[in-house]
This record gives structure tokens, sequence and C-alpha cells, in this order.
């Protein structure tokens, strides 16, 4: 049925209007229709030519009807050179309308447009072609947002350097307030930005511990106060935060005053009001005894040492211990009275650590110094006044540990001391030329008192600005060494140090020591001296221990429970469902604060699943961001049943949509596809038998 059908209604060819050509055989235009297989040949005008370029060709008639085409098409000739630039084609080339030719331009230089390639037409080659050089990038003025460049120009050049600042409350990424940047063919580098930060403030009798000018959000920044101030009460202990809004409160320090002491059965010695540093000196009233120190100091944590009571009745001291390689100074007594002093001295070859003197204090007796040997050797032995060193060899210059020379006076003069001298740890003992004591003169914070003393063991009594003192000659030294400068109280009890047991009062310029307790650091000198009747700034002891580790955005901690965490320590953080840890999931516990803090960032989604008889409608990643979406579409004979559409949320893909069944659309083209390959073989078919 179809071939007969197909035969009886098959279009023939018509006679063809050939623009710019003509038929070969100037053919009469009623002897068509032409029947199907008929061979045409057809010329060009000149200038033009057929699709094959030959100056004439041949068409068929098929059942679509001439094939080729009796067309002509418009002929261009070689394009002529340009500046700067040169076409790629041979001579021997024939172009016609549709046909392309390359430019290419000099070293230098680039095609206009980015137009590398020219086409022919109906009116030649186009688009008209010219090398040129190309524009010199340049970096706009865009400056970022929050901030502002510090040169105003429309444009910089390449590697052109400028500077630009961010307004108050931001900064720049490497926490600066002028950031330089350079203009590079890619642009500025680095990138100009501004973070939201908070400027370190300023504030009187405040020290911050960080050296950076910015923090941002979330970042701690911790101070300390300057020696006499403390951190105000109501504010978190030396630490503020940054936060979205600022800083969460501010760094003050107030003065730090100490409560007037009030002594029962005494009096104190001071003011109304007591700073830090201030020293309050004690006294009982008629008939009552002091027990415990006679000053104490105004510190950061109070006062100390703790102030004393007055007693009417206190108990004496039996003799006092022995220490090891020292004696006292002195025939012992079989009592001592409340408030009595003994002088110790260490043998020869020791020396003493601690004080030289110890008190009776209600019954006891205040902390024993110690003598530890100590070896160095001694240069050539000095002259002394009236007198001078016999027998010395004059080829030596050093005089080990212990070694001793002998020491004469002038007439009139006798050796006060030990004779021979011996060297003793680096330095000589030297004996004295005398006939008495020194003339004992006491200038300092009292009155002036001048007298001479011949006999030895004589004992003088002194007064300075406070109370009587005493002192003895012997073997023509004074001791103890008068002087009348401000003794210091007590050494302080340092919070979080270990104890210290000296309890008696310090000379000017003597030094203490400080260790803090296990878990603490110390933060300031590791020594304190006594200068003029008060301590110097104190160290402190530091806790070394974290808090409980804060919050993180999207994250918490795990089996948090203590209150105190050990340096080295750790925690481990996790996120909450669809975030993940970025880096560590683990912050260790230094210097007070917690280190390297995890963050939670949202879930990446891998490779989206494919549904069944569809297909993606680009190459799909291996990894997707929280938001990303990518599309599908069925295959050829398969409906959406939904949105073809995957999005990638928190790690999860959504669900997507299926592709069913069989279309209406698919099943008509396999039915079209049948019946066009039926009409194929009849024509087939029929060309076979006309031949």
């Amino acid at each position: 049925i179809f071939p007969s059908l197909f035969f009886s209604k098959a279009k023939r060819c018509e006679y063809p209007h050939i623009q710019n050509g003509r038929l070969y055989y100037n053919e009469w235009e009623g002897s068509f229709p032409k029947r199907l297989g008929y061979r045409l040949v057809f010329i060009c005008n000149n200038g033009f030519l057929p699709k094959s370029k030959d100056s004439w060709h041949s068409s068929y008639c098929t059942i679509r009807g001439w094939n080729p085409e009796p067309k002509c098409f418009k002929k261009c000739d070689h394009p002529q050179q340009i500046q700067h630039g040169a076409f790629n084609y041979r001579w021997w080339s024939t172009y016609i309308e549709g046909d392309d030719i390359t430019l290419s331009c000099d070293t230098g230089y680039i095609p206009a447009n980015e137009q590398t390639k020219i086409t022919c037409g109906k009116n030649g080659w186009s688009p008209t072609p010219s090398c040129v050089a190309p524009e010199i990038p340049r970096c706009q003025n865009l400056p970022p947002p929050n901030g502002f460049f510090t040169v105003q120009k429309e444009e910089f050049s390449i590697n052109e350097n400028i500077s630009y600042k961010c307004k108050s409350g931001y900064t720049t990424p490497n926490r600066i307030e002028v950031q330089e940047i350079q203009c590079l063919q890619s642009g500025w580098n680095p990138e100009p930005k501004c973070i939201k930060a908070c400027k370190k403030p300023y504030e009187a009798n405040v020290d911050f511990d960080e050296n950076q000018s910015f923090f941002f959000s979330q970042e701690t920044l911790h101070f300390q106060c300057k020696d006499g101030f403390q951190v105000n009460k109501t504010a978190v202990d030396g630490r503020i935060q940054c936060t979205e809004n600022g800083w969460d409160s501010k760094p003050i320090c107030v003065a730090i005053e100490c409560d007037v002491p009030i002594l029962g059965n005494g009096s104190i010695e001071g003011k109304e009001q007591f700073a830090n540093g201030d020293v309050v000196k004690f006294f009982c009233d008629k008939g009552y005894n002091r027990v415990g120190p006679d000053s104490s100091q105004c510190y950061y944590f109070g006062w100390s040492p703790k102030q004393p009571v007055c007693k009417e009745t206190v108990k004496s001291c039996q003799q006092p211990l022995s220490i090891s390689n020292g004696t006292v100074v002195g025939d012992p007594l079989e009592e001592y009275q409340h408030g009595e002093k003994l002088f110790y001295e260490c043998d020869i070859g020791f020396v003493m650590s601690g004080s030289n003197t110890v008190e009776c204090v209600d019954g006891e007796w205040t902390s024993l110094p110690s003598c530890t040997e100590e070896v160095r050797s001694c240069r050539r032995p000095p002259k002394i006044t009236s007198g001078k060193p016999v027998d010395v060899d004059s080829n030596s210059n050093n005089y080990r540990h212990n070694e001793t020379v002998k020491y004469e006076c002038s007439r009139g003069f006798f050796l006060v001391g030990t004779n021979p001298a011996r060297c003793l740890h680096g330095e000589w003992k030297l004996p004295e030329c005398s006939k008495k004591c020194r003339k004992l003169e006491i200038t300092k914070f009292g009155p002036r008192v001048s007298k001479q003393f011949v006999n030895n063991n004589m004992v003088v009594r002194y007064n300075c600005s406070d109370y009587l003192h005493e002192t003895r000659c012997v073997n023509g030294k004074w001791l103890p060494e008068p002087e009348c400068t401000e003794l210091c109280p007590p050494p302080p009890q340092l919070p979080n140090a270990i104890s210290i047991t000296e309890t008696r009062n310090y000379k000017n310029g003597e030094e203490i020591g400080f260790t803090c307790m296990e878990h603490f650091h110390r933060q300031g000198p590791p020594k304190m001296t006594c200068e003029f009747g008060r301590w110097q700034t104190p160290p402190r002891c530091i806790d070394e221990r974290c808090e409980n580790p804060p919050s993180i955005e999207n994250g918490e901690v795990e089996n948090s429970s203590r209150n105190k965490y050990l340096p080295g320590e750790t925690v481990e953080y996790h996120c909450v469902e669809g975030f993940e840890i970025t880096g560590s999931s683990f912050a260790t516990c230094g210097n007070a604060k917690w280190q390297r803090l995890p963050a939670c960032k949202e879930r990446t989604c891998g490779r989206p699943p494919l549904t069944d008889n569809a297909s993606f409608t680009k190459n799909e990643k291996s990894s997707y961001q929280s938001g990303e979406t990518v599309h599908y579409e069925c295959q050829p004979g398969f409906a959406a049943k939904g949105p073809l559409i995957l999005r990638c949320q928190r790690g999860e893909w959504s669900e997507p949509s299926t592709c069913d069944g069989k279309s209406l659309t698919y099943v008509c083209m396999y039915v079209c596809m049948y019946v066009c390959i039926l009409v194929w073989l009849t024509l087939l078919q029929l060309l076979m038998l006309n031949n």
C-alpha cells in the first residue's frame, strides 16, 4: 500500500531560478518539472561560484528536490594585508560565502574585539579586521565595605602600591590599621577586606598581656592592673571578651586600699586611709607586750604580715637551738625574756643564709639561720689600716680556700680579730689594727650620736626615731652594726605561694625570694627588696589552670563537669547535627586559656544520588557545599514526577523526583521512525526500477 501511494503522489523537481547564475543548456522552463534522477547542469556569473567552487556544476532531482541545490555563492578575493598582523591562508585557495580565514597579530598586539577570524559574505570579508595594542590592565578604585583607600584616583597601574584603612569598629585581616596592597594583573593583592573587630582600649592603670591592637569576635583580651591598683570587683577577673557589639565590659582598675587595722590594747601609727605599699606600725599600751610583728604592709591581697596582739603576760624563751657549722655570739643565758635578741655567726669556711639575728617572741624563737660551705679562691691579701701582711709570696696572686696569711700592726696598735687572716669563699677575713672601737656615728632617720669607746664588751644605747637600740663593742667591732634605717615588716605571705617562715623585720636592701605553688606561675620579679621601711612590688602567683571550656557556635563540649583543668589537659568537642569539626576536635589547656578551639561548619554532600531513567544536565562534582543544587533530566520516553532538582542541605541530599513510564511523545517518535524507514525502502526500489 505505502509504495503505490507514495509513487502516485511523488513530487517532481520544478524549474530552478538561480540567482547570479543560469542553466548551462538553456533549457525551456516549460519542460519542467523533471522526473526523479534527472541531471541538471548550471553555471554561475562572473564573481560567483557554486558550492563545489567549480566553473559549472551538476544537480540531481531527488524526492527532496534538487540535490545539491543549484545556487551560486559570492566569491571573495584574498584579503589585503593589515598593519601589525597577517592572515593565515594559501595563495592558491578559493573562498566563497561562509568560508573563514584566521587572523594572527604581531607580538604585542591583539585582534580588535577579540575577533580572530573573518568570514566571506555577500558584501566581502567581515568584520573589518585589525590588530590593536592591548589595553593595559588597571585596578579600579573600589575600596572594601567599611573601608577606604588613602589615595584617591579612578584607576591604578599594574604593580602600583597603595594603602587602605578600615572604619572604626573594623580592621584588616592582619589586625593593623593601615594595610598596603598591590595592583596585579589579577586584581588587588591581597584583596582589601575590613572585618568587624574590637580595638584594644586604653585605660589608665591597666597593662594588657596581648600585644595586638585588634581582636575579632569571641576573642579574649587579658589584662592586669598596675602597681597599687586591682581589678574592679564587679568585673570578670583580668579579662574582657570581644563581641559583635564591642567589648563585653571595660577593663577597670581601682586603687588598692586596706582597711584601717584595729589593735586591742594598743594603737597604730599611720593615717585614716591606707593605699597599696603603705606601712603601719603597731604599739601596745603601757603594761602590755607586743606579740607579733611591729609593722605590717598593705598589698593587693590585704595586710601582711597579720597584725600582732598585745598581751599582759608573755612567755620567756629557753636557750636557743644550735645550728650546724655556726654558734651563738657571746655567752648563752639560761632564759631569755620576750623581745630579747641573739646573734649567730658561722664557723670558718661557711657562709650564712638568712638573718644572723633571732628574737624571743612569747616563748618561741624566730627562724634560725643556716651555715653552708662555699669554696672560692682569693686574690693577694690587701694592706689594712695601720697594718700589713707578712711573709707574702710576691709571685703568688691567688690563694686557695682556707689558706692563711699573718698580719702585723704598726707600733701603738694591736690586732683585733682573727690572725692569721683566712681566705674564705673568695674573700679575706681580715683583722684590724686598732686601739678602740671605731667612732659610732648614726645619722639616718635619727639624732646624731658620736662617742668613742675603748674597752672591749662595752655596750652603748642609741635612740632612733621610734625606740632605743643597743650595740656592743666586740673585738674592735660593733655588734650588731648600728644603724637607724627603717626596718621592713616581716615578708608577706603571697596568695598561692609556698609559705614563708620568716617572721623577723628586714633591713634596708635585704631581699627575699618567692616560689609559687604547683599549677601556679610567677608573674613579676622572683625577689622582693626592702627599701627604706617598705617592701617593693611583690610578684603574683597566677593560676595556670583553665576554667570550664567555652561553648562554640553549633557545637558543644563532651562530658564537661569540672571547674578546673590542668595545663596540658584536653577536652573534646562535637558538632550538632548537620555540622562537622574543622581540624582537631580537641582543645588544650595552656597558660590559663583554652588553646586551638575547634570550629563547626555545615557538612558537605558527596556525589548526588541519581534516580532511575535520568541523567544529570552537567558533570557532577565529588563534593558540594550546603545550599548548592544539581539539575537532572529524564531519559527519552520517561516523564518526571516532581521538580528535577536536588539540593545539598547540611550533608544530606533532598529526595529526588522519579522518571516513570513511557510517554506519548516517545511512542509517536518510534511510529514515525518506522513509517520513514518503509518510505525510504520504497523510494530505493523505484530508483532501481528506473535505472
